[in-house]
């Protein structure tokens, strides 16, 4: 269809592609793109991965699509290929404590609420807000990207003889290609993999890292000391809003229902775990290293981040081989603290763009 060239292109339509969007227009830095699927169908991936497949009753499906297998028993990864990605699930936490305000400012159209001060029904001990829309439900920045979107899926992407970067993509059937001096990744951990290994980037053997912060639930009206002592960050709830947030409402405000105690917590601890996979080229196949080295529950926080492949962080990866690519979002993070990650996302961008 397109054959078109821009100044730069971010794949994705995430809260990290929310936010490069954001800085790009800040700083007119050229003409600019936006790609991402509004839906999984019209990608024409030949593969479910079911088990990464991750929906809440009240917020919109979406299905994990790609053409890689993925052998990682124990690992729970989350991969929504819709607008808005993440967005539609996600509690819209950050720490007002670690973000630069300067960054924050950018991002117009999502305001923070303090949980301890303004929000009934949460708590925590550390100094959170959340990001809200101007109706006060939880933000979703997916439809802000609209104006500025192709609604296509990126399939491969190729390093043309002059460092630019040529992007492969598809609607259904239709195919097209786009080229850019630079490209902005902004997509969850396995979307990023899924078109490194559709762009022949990785090589059999391999060996790819994912971090996290462990991470339990917690319920019950007291928590025990020796759990909050390894505890970097809790979030507590009383009941409606622990169900509210469990059925993936968007809403905030539950009124004079927000009574009684904290009934549910999430933890996030200080202990940092990881898990190694394994590329196999001619299968097209990620694995884990070994299943006994998975940690329990892996990925079950949603909050995993860092992706290193063969000991490289993704965008010295990038950079090694000589590509004008940057990943944002949770592959290029590295947070110190467990807990929100929103805060080191922003961070990440605005100190890309040098703002």
């Amino acid at each position: 269809m397109d054959n078109s060239d821009y100044d730069s292109l971010v794949v994705g339509s995430g809260f990290s592609a929310y936010c490069a969007d954001a800085f790009l227009k800040q700083l007119d830095t050229g003409r600019h793109k936006v790609i991402s699927p509004k839906d999984h169908l019209l990608t024409s991936q030949n593969k479910y991965h079911h088990h990464f497949t991750f929906n809440r009753l009240l917020a919109p499906k979406a299905k994990s699509v790609g053409s890689s297998s993925w052998k990682v028993p124990g690992v729970r990864l989350v991969d929504r290929v819709t607008l808005g990605g993440n967005m539609n699930i996600w509690g819209g936490y950050i720490d007002l404590d670690l973000v630069d305000f300067r960054y924050l400012d950018v991002l117009s159209g999502m305001t923070p609420i303090k949980v301890t001060s303004d929000l009934h029904g949460i708590d925590s001990n550390r100094n959170l807000g959340v990001l809200t829309n101007d109706d006060g439900t939880i933000f979703n920045g997916g439809t802000a990207l609209n104006s500025n979107l192709i609604n296509e899926y990126v399939t491969r992407m190729e390093l043309l003889g002059d460092k630019t970067i040529k992007l492969f993509s598809r609607y259904y059937d239709q195919h097209s290609t786009y080229q850019a001096s630079v490209i902005f990744l902004c997509l969850g951990v396995v979307q990023l993999l899924e078109l490194l290994s559709r762009s022949n980037l990785l090589r059999s053997g391999d060996r790819i890292k994912i971090h996290e912060h462990s991470y339990q639930l917690a319920y019950g009206t007291q928590i025990q000391e020796s759990i909050l002592s390894d505890c970097d960050t809790y979030i507590r709830y009383k009941f409606p809003i622990a169900v509210g947030r469990r059925l993936g409402s968007r809403r905030l405000d539950y009124g004079m229902l927000n009574r009684g105690p904290y009934v549910v917590s999430q933890l996030f601890q200080k202990t940092l775990q990881s898990v190694e996979l394994v590329y196999q080229q001619d299968e097209k196949c990620f694995s884990t290293v070994s299943e006994s080295k998975v940690p329990r529950n892996f990925g079950s926080s949603i909050h995993y981040f860092g992706v290193e492949i063969n000991s490289l962080d993704i965008n010295t990866f990038f950079q090694e081989r000589g590509l004008n690519v940057f990943s944002f979002g949770h592959g290029s993070i590295s947070p110190g603290r467990g807990g929100p990650i929103s805060n080191y996302i922003i961070n990440d961008i605005g100190k890309h763009f040098s703002l």
